[in-house]
């Protein structure tokens, strides 16, 4: 019993602050604020969110935004550098949810898990632009990186797949050829644009993967995306962010 006590003190004044009126916004809030900063600064980057625009900014600067259990998707701009685009996944905020354990008398809506005002984005986030022309500055990412020949080489096919970017999410799929140690190929969507976008990357002798592709929109502008990983036997796992992540097969 007295392991319920400081739950029970939470809710009692969760409830005595007027949240039966609403949801888990009175005790969370249901707009926060996100820094955005890049390297270089001067960026202009737009925040988009289940095909609606939220705002704009240019670097360094902040930007409030509505919760939403659905990501949101930044794109920014610079001349001379390419279009960079970052997902802001959204988590759990624990008092809002406060373990989702019933009360007797506590009003049903009092948590509205439909809404998103639960969830929280990350507060900060640094985007890292590349220059126009490259392939992707792969240094920048990981400096140690070293391309090399061995049995990592070949075909390798998968998908993103995260239903928090669209309610109706189609995969993102790669397709991409090793050969020494270096990777090009496409990542395609129907749903968004059918010309599919490039894709590099790198893997050196332990397996360890970076590289960057093209996620382009319904205009089918393009902007490039930096993911990381892992390649262990025949499969390649990378991952954009928590939550954002894809398994690539190698095929025989």
């Amino acid at each position: 019993m007295l392991a319920w006590l400081p739950r029970l003190l939470i809710l009692a004044i969760v409830s005595s602050a007027g949240l039966a009126s609403g949801c888990a916004t009175i005790a969370t809030g249901g707009v926060q604020a996100i820094n955005i900063q890049s390297q270089p600064s001067g960026a202009a980057c737009t925040l988009t969110r289940e095909g609606q625009t939220l705002g704009s900014l240019v670097t360094p600067g902040q930007i409030t935004v509505s919760r939403s259990r659905h990501a949101i998707k930044v794109n920014c701009r610079k001349p001379d550098f390419q279009d960079t685009g970052e997902f802001l996944m959204a988590t759990h905020e624990p008092l809002a949810l406060l373990d989702l354990v019933p009360v007797v008398g506590l009003p049903a809506q009092a948590v509205d898990m439909t809404s998103g005002a639960y969830a929280q984005y990350p507060k900060e986030l640094r985007v890292w632009l590349v220059p126009s022309g490259s392939m992707g500055d792969f240094a920048n990412t990981a400096a140690s990186l070293s391309p090399a020949v061995s049995s990592f080489d070949g075909q390798y096919f998968g998908a993103f797949r995260s239903r928090a970017i669209r309610p109706n999410f189609d995969p993102i799929q790669i397709n991409v050829q090793v050969v020494s140690g270096r990777g090009t190929g496409t990542a395609t969507t129907d749903a968004w644009c059918a010309v599919p976008g490039e894709v590099t990357l790198a893997v050196d002798s332990s397996g360890a993967v970076v590289g960057r592709f093209q996620l382009k929109d319904d205009s089918c502008q393009g902007s490039a995306m930096t993911f990381t990983g892992q390649i262990k036997g025949d499969r390649m796992n990378i991952k954009l962010v928590k939550g954002m992540e894809a398994l690539l097969v190698k095929q025989p």
